[in-house]
């Protein structure tokens, strides 16, 4: 016999008492690593990046565009957009803003001369910064623009405090006080300046799983001269017809105290257009 054979031979008698049957393996726990803090703390905020509805928790609002033709014996366009958004970065900091966009042409029949009804933007952005759960200070600037009623700008810058008195998925109420400075040009005219108060309100609340209801209501009473007031309202209807898409109906006025010669005090107007909501 070989020398090699025979070490190997003494190898295998030397260990065969260390053998274990193979069902006795199936006993023995097994320790898995744990994985470090740093390595676990990576690995959720990779699955939170990667879900895309983490990233959109704080975005919502709606977009909505209609549009109106009549040809014949009366011819009139009427493109009418208005997109709302609001974003919550945190439960400190809320951030939301609005477009509103309305124009609209006729033709006079006997005549042939065509002339704008509806010619109107609207502009507004604001931002939230919450001193409690309820109570909260903002900051709002808004523009505005009237060609029909011969308005080349209205600007408003203002700022406050505000308290949500109910917020709630199906249901939300805030009202907000403060002051603001407006300044306002009609066409022919130098520009006007003043101080005013601000006191606003909104109201949403889910009818029903398809209808959802809007109100806003601002109030600007001028400091300077309590004659120079302006209300603006706006009430929407929005039913969801399939998954995100919508119908929107909405109601709108503005109300000037003192407006420019040959104006109304009021104009209201009622929209309505197909949207979808994010």
């Amino acid at each position: 016999m070989t020398p090699t054979l025979s070490l190997c031979s003494f190898a295998l008698w030397a260990l065969a008492p260390l053998t274990l049957p193979a069902d006795a393996l199936a006993d023995v726990p097994v320790a898995l690593p744990t994985p470090a803090p740093e390595t676990e703390h990576v690995r959720l905020a990779w699955d939170a990046a990667g879900d895309e509805s983490q990233l959109r928790d704080g975005l919502s609002g709606s977009a909505s565009l209609g549009v109106s033709m009549a040809f014949g014996n009366t011819e009139s366009r009427t493109v009418a957009a208005n997109v709302q958004a609001t974003y919550e970065a945190d439960k400190e900091n809320r951030a939301s803003g609005l477009i509103d966009f309305l124009y609209a042409q006729a033709k006079d029949a006997a005549t042939g001369v065509r002339s704008e009804t509806q010619d109107r933007q609207r502009v507004a952005l604001q931002y939230d910064r919450f001193l409690t759960e309820e109570l909260y200070a903002f900051l709002r600037l808004e523009g505005q623009r009237d060609g029909v009623q011969r308005l080349k700008h209205r600007s408003i810058v203002s700022g406050g405090l505000g308290c949500q008195l109910i917020h709630e998925k199906t249901r939300k109420t805030a009202v907000e006080a403060g002051f603001a400075y407006t300044t306002e040009r009609y066409d022919g005219t130098s520009p006007d300046n003043g101080l005013a108060a601000r006191l606003a309100g909104s109201y949403m609340e889910q009818l029903t799983d398809e209808l959802k209801c809007n109100v806003t209501l601002e109030w600007l009473p001028g400091l300077n001269n309590m004659n120079d007031q302006l209300l603006l309202g706006t009430a929407q209807l929005e039913y969801n017809l399939a998954k995100a898409f919508l119908a929107t109906l909405r109601y709108e006025f503005d109300y000037d105290n003192t407006p420019r010669s040959g104006n109304e005090r009021l104009d209201h107007r009622v929209i309505w257009g197909l949207g979808y909501s994010f």
